[in-house]
């Protein structure tokens, strides 16, 4: 599943109350599935972005019908027909935990990953014995808080802009045709 850390930077972008209530999320017009969804204990995105990476995500999610079915075998199809197809998605992925989705989608070839709220980020064993979070004491309230030391933001960044450039290499004009 998507990195832990990289995940980090969608859940501070797509604010909590705004587009992750309302179950829109960045979704493009022109693909289909390609969007933030909810599952049973959070949020995870997907990203399929061809006709075989959709195949793949209906194989994972236990619906391979989907993919096969005439008002869905082509993302221009998907995009068109998408009012019937996104609720059956939904569906599919609220009945799993993030954790089982991430089992479930372990070396699959779409793009994919947790949207992590900072309770699981801070939780995780990756970020607990890396040492990227310093408990300080909050000089007002005299009180630890958790802080992210620098060397995590570069972390992040560097992420940030690798995915930036692969997203941006994977869907070339000539794999969109797939």
């Amino acid at each position: 599943m998507g990195s832990e850390h990289a995940s980090i930077v969608p859940y501070q972008t797509f604010r909590r109350e705004s587009i992750l209530n309302t179950g829109t999320g960045p979704c493009t017009r022109n693909m289909c599935t390609f969007n933030i969804h909810r599952v049973k204990d959070g949020w995870i995105t997907i990203g399929c972005g061809n006709d075989r990476l959709f195949g793949e995500f209906c194989r994972r999610i236990g619906r391979p019908d989907l993919s096969s079915h005439p008002d869905y075998l082509t993302n221009e199809l998907r995009v068109r027909n998408r009012s019937s197809l996104v609720p059956v998605l939904e569906s599919e992925l609220l009945r799993r935990t993030l954790d089982e989705w991430e089992e479930a989608f372990r070396d699959a070839a779409f793009p994919q990953g947790a949207v992590n709220s900072l309770e699981r980020v801070f939780g995780d064993r990756h970020v607990r014995e890396s040492g990227m979070v310093r408990a300080v004491t909050h000089s007002g309230l005299g009180i630890d808080v958790k802080q992210v030391c620098r060397c995590f933001v570069a972390v992040v960044v560097a992420v940030v802009v690798a995915v930036v450039v692969v997203v941006t290499c994977t869907y070339s004009t000539s794999d969109m045709s797939e």
